[in-house]
């Protein structure tokens, strides 16, 4: 049996925490001499109580499930492969191993993460769409977490713009959480890919996903945040990317909604305040093309008359009422309707019972 073999096969014992796994590599010449003494008192004398700890599964269970996911196209990677991101290699507390599905990002390649709450505003989740959007025009990566909310918004946001989005999960990447992302799910592993370093089957345990979350920032450079509460978990983020030097971004919001408490006090702190693109750009010098792009894809927008631009230019993407936009622009109602149905038509605003806002 080789040792990258019985690495896999050791990562795939319940019991075996990531402190548990660097003694065992410590104290034995070679992981196939570990999974040789596992069972021992000398073996398990070296394991701490693990959070997810059950019934360690027979060897030869975890050798049929190895082979499994190994030949459906998971990939499992150690520090010493070329594929190992070298950014996880260098934060405090790396990862002794990655499961992976799909294509890893090459290391000079640009990377933000982009995380935030789950129950986000739609204003939050419109945001962290067009933000990453603008990224992956201008060639930047973009790295979540697949949660609902703010993490969603922002792989969808750079899938829509063609763009590289890479998922890291709570979770066994085998797995797709929440369920109602399978489709999401799809579509990053044609455009990127999931990664995690939880062995296949694992669940979405509760601790698992502020484990996972040093590995959010440590892939990227940047880290923005959109929306989030104090105490979150975007904000345990922060705290990993701060640790592993990374630039952070935040997006300003109303003092008096709690989802941008968060993000206010980060921007209190010392964050970049995140208004636009613009304030992204000059953290990746090496993008000589970026803002240009970014002005090439705002001109290709088709044009649009006078009075259309006068209403469009009343939208943004916290919505506004009709009403709104008559006392704004003067225009009559009759107007106004005309002007939004065509707009509407265009696939310039998106409508939202009687609100209407800018599509992101």
């Amino acid at each position: 049996m080789t040792d990258r073999e019985a690495m896999f096969l050791l990562a795939m014992d319940p019991k075996i925490g990531r402190q548990s796994f660097r003694r065992l590599l410590a104290a034995y010449d070679s992981p196939a001499e570990a999974l040789a003494h596992e069972g021992t008192f000398g073996f398990t004398s070296l394991l701490n109580p693990a959070p997810r700890a059950g019934d360690t599964p027979p060897l030869a269970e975890r050798q049929r499930l190895m082979e499994k996911h190994l030949n459906a196209g998971m990939r499992f990677l150690l520090p010493e492969d070329p594929e190992f991101p070298d950014r996880l290699k260098q934060i405090p507390d790396p990862p002794l191993y990655l499961f992976v599905r799909g294509t890893l990002p090459p290391d000079d390649q640009p990377l933000a993460a982009v995380v935030g709450a789950r129950r986000c505003s739609r204003y939050g989740m419109e945001t962290a769409e067009k933000a990453a959007a603008d990224m992956a025009r201008a060639g930047i990566g973009v790295v979540s977490g697949m949660a609902r909310g703010i993490d969603g918004a922002a792989h969808r946001g750079a899938l829509n713009a063609d763009g590289l989005t890479y998922a890291v999960l709570g979770c066994g990447a085998d797995i797709c959480y929440p369920t109602g992302h399978i489709g999401l799910m799809t579509d990053i592993l044609r455009r990127g890919a999931v990664i995690s370093e939880y062995p296949p089957g694992s669940p979405p345990i509760a601790f698992h996903f502020p484990e996972r979350n040093r590995l959010i920032s440590g892939l990227a450079s940047v880290l923005l945040v959109v929306e989030a509460r104090p105490g979150s978990g975007s904000l345990h983020t922060v705290s990993h990317a701060l640790d592993q030097g990374r630039d952070i971004l935040a997006v300003p919001g109303r003092i008096d909604e709690p989802l941008s408490r968060g993000t206010n006090a980060l921007i209190r702190d010392g964050a970049i305040p995140y208004t636009g693109f613009d304030d992204l750009l000059p953290l990746f010098p090496g993008l000589p093309a970026a803002s240009a792009q970014i002005s090439s894809d705002k001109k290709s927008l088709s044009p649009v008359a006078s009075p259309e631009e006068m209403v469009y230019s009343c939208l943004n993407l916290s919505p506004c009422s009709r009403d709104e936009i008559m006392r704004r622009t003067g225009f009559s109602m009759e107007e106004i309707n005309r002007i939004l149905l065509a707009l509407e038509l265009g696939g310039r605003v998106r409508r939202q019972g009687a609100l209407y806002g800018k599509l992101p």
